[in-house]
């Protein structure tokens, strides 16, 4: 067997370049489009947002505030990093779906999972677009309401009126859906 791998050590050198080449060849795929995404293409979704939803703690209806920082991603085409103003951060991926923003979250310090449809802000890249989230609230009970998402801050009554003017509740059905 020596004599045979002294005679022939070709083969087991390409047997581990193979080997080596073959585990990393997607993430060398998806490392060559990040920095392609990264360099020369620039995102209209990419930036900074600020998201506005309604929430129940202590059985009180409250609005809160996040601040999204969105920009590509190596694994999905955009990653979202939110901070909100308790000190609770997101991580999670933007994909689009059928004329729609879809967005997954991920809690860092909790396991909780949030999932956001928007209307993709095109053609006029709009600053403002009202959407729906599914997640839990403060209490802890799943929760499905209404969330904007906005390049700029937005007075307290244009965000009533946003949210009560974009969405119907059809209480016999039991249902929230967009206008």
């Amino acid at each position: 067997m020596i004599e045979l791998i002294q005679q022939e050590p070709n083969w087991m050198i390409r047997t581990l370049a193979g080997f080596i080449l073959g585990y990393f060849f997607t993430y060398m795929v998806k490392g060559i489009n990040y920095i392609w995404r990264r360099l020369f293409t620039n995102n209209y979704l990419a930036g900074r947002w600020i998201s506005y939803y309604q929430t129940w703690e202590n059985d009180k209806l409250l609005l809160r505030r996040e601040h999204w920082t969105i920009k590509p991603g190596f694994n999905a085409k955009l990653k979202v990093n939110i901070a909100t103003d308790e000190n609770i951060s997101y991580t999670g991926e933007l994909l689009e779906e059928r004329g729609h923003l879809v967005v997954i979250l991920k809690a860092k310090e909790f396991n909780e999972r949030v999932f956001c449809r928007y209307p993709i802000p095109i053609p006029g890249n709009d600053s403002t677009v009202v959407g729906l989230y599914l997640g839990t609230d403060w209490n802890g009970h799943a929760a499905a309401g209404i969330s904007i998402l906005s390049r700029t801050e937005l007075p307290e009554n244009k965000l009533s009126s946003l949210m009560k003017g974009n969405a119907e509740v059809d209480e016999p059905n039991g249902m929230i859906r967009l206008q």
